[in-house]
């Protein structure tokens, strides 16, 4: 395959990175800047994560949006459970009443890992994503973990996100893992004593 060939099929994926990218630096410029993205920023990162722990198990989704910059004309958000990428306010905010209408109890933990500072008003996180829920028409609770990565903005004083995307392991990964947490407690112990 020529370079030529390989530069032009990337070439769209680059023109939405280069979209996106500029999009975020000219609504950062917009933006107040009470707060600034440092390496203290984590904390608050976490205290925001709890909150909205609390706003879905609460089942609170009329609130959802409070954590976001609603002024943010092109918000983005992958979700792991739909193939479509929502990238405005009437599809994600139906997805989040589609949520709440097909689920009993939700049980939500985010776990921060990482923190990344694009500059003084932008910043990237990274969290552990672990989910149980109730859904209807299923016999059973369902529960998964996953990854996700988000981009918040200061607004109004506090960090708003502006971009959400889900990023679930690959079907084979996922797949060994569910099998090593199904292997019996009892066994484990078993042949961890004759080893």
């Amino acid at each position: 395959m020529s370079f030529r060939a390989v530069s032009f099929r990337f070439l769209p994926f680059a023109v939405f990175v280069f979209l996106v990218l500029s999009s975020t630096a000219s609504k950062s410029d917009t933006t107040n800047s009470e707060i600034q993205c440092s390496d203290q920023s984590g904390a608050k990162v976490a205290q925001i994560l709890e909150d909205l722990e609390r706003a879905k198990e609460n089942r609170d989704y009329e609130d959802l949006p409070s954590f976001w910059d609603q002024s943010d004309s092109a918000p983005f958000y992958i979700a792991e459970e739909i193939s479509d990428v929502m990238t405005d306010w009437p599809t994600i905010k139906a997805y989040w009443q589609g949520t709440k209408a097909t689920s009993g109890w939700i049980d939500v933990e985010y776990d921060l890992i990482a923190q990344k500072c694009l500059g003084p008003t932008d910043m990237l996180v990274l969290f552990d994503l672990r989910w149980d829920m109730s859904v209807e028409g299923f016999d059973n609770p369902i529960g998964g973990s996953n990854r996700v990565i988000a981009g918040l903005r200061p607004v109004d004083g506090n960090w708003k996100f502006h971009t959400w995307v889900e990023a679930p392991l690959a079907a084979l990964i996922y797949m060994q893992k569910l099998y090593e947490k199904n292997v019996r407690a009892e066994v484990l112990e078993k042949h961890s004593e004759s080893e």
